[in-house]
């Protein structure tokens, strides 16, 4: 990294071309800056809307320094736990030319996803159903962290998260958390397969569907996993999409 920036240095003494080597590189830098940034608010111990407050800052003031970065683009789309206020607030800072970046349609789907599930609000009710029918609602979970993780056979990442996922579910299912696993697997062989081979041991849920028509991934405008809620004591969603060590750092707090 070092070497890079010695690099980047000499060639803004060069001339006006290769400066703009330098001025990649500084949004190259500002960019993990603010990624690192984002996490390290996320796992912070204030309170949501402050949290909330500095990650809007944040952004604001990297769409405004970098109005036709496609890097905007990237850290904007993966900003779910913004209000819809906040959210809205930052998509209409955006450069319209940046509408014919691929990553725009990122942007739009995160756009439809919160006012869906809003963070710092009342997570809508779900009913999932066993293999024998037996249906599970999670308003009964009210008085328990509840973590939803929405995974699949075929999602390697997904799958990559159960070690940590089970050692948090270990040391903290006693206090009142609690993990409700929903698979998007089509095949209910692959989908056992890999529970027995990970040794996953929370409830799990499946509908044995095409991704595009599980119920789930249409009702909350879900296009990749892993994806995931948290949901508070009282019903209220207080983080999605979390990493398991952002998700261990918020529940270790409750």
């Amino acid at each position: 990294m070092r070497y890079l920036k010695l690099i980047a240095i000499l060639f803004s003494l060069q001339s006006c071309g290769e400066q703009s080597v330098t001025k990649d590189y500084k949004l190259s830098d500002d960019y993990v800056s603010v990624r690192s940034r984002m996490i390290a608010i996320n796992m912070s111990d204030q309170v949501l809307s402050q949290r909330q407050s500095e990650t809007f800052s944040l952004l604001k003031s990297l769409i405004k320094s970098y109005p036709r970065s496609e890097n905007t683009l990237i850290l904007l789309a993966s900003a779910k736990n913004l209000s819809a206020v906040q959210y809205d607030s930052l998509y209409n800072y955006l450069n319209p030319a940046l509408k014919e970046n691929p990553y725009w349609a990122s942007v739009d789907l995160t756009k439809s996803q919160i006012p869906v599930a809003e963070t710092g609000k009342q997570f809508p009710e779900i009913i999932l159903y066993d293999t024998l029918n037996v249906p599970f609602n999670t308003s009964s979970q009210k008085g328990k962290i509840l973590f939803l993780d929405l995974w699949s056979s075929w999602c390697t990442s997904c799958r990559q998260q159960f070690p940590h996922l089970k050692q948090i579910y270990a040391k903290y299912k006693s206090k009142g958390f609690e993990i409700i696993g929903v698979s998007m697997d089509v095949k209910k062989d692959a989908w056992t397969r890999a529970l027995k081979q990970d040794s996953v041991q929370w409830p799990q849920y499946c509908e044995f569907v095409n991704f595009q028509e599980n119920s789930l991934a249409k009702r909350f405008h879900i296009m990749a996993i892993p994806s995931n809620f948290l949901i508070d004591k009282n019903g209220i969603l207080i983080g999605q999409d979390l990493s398991p060590q952002e998700l261990e750092t918020i529940i270790s707090r409750l």
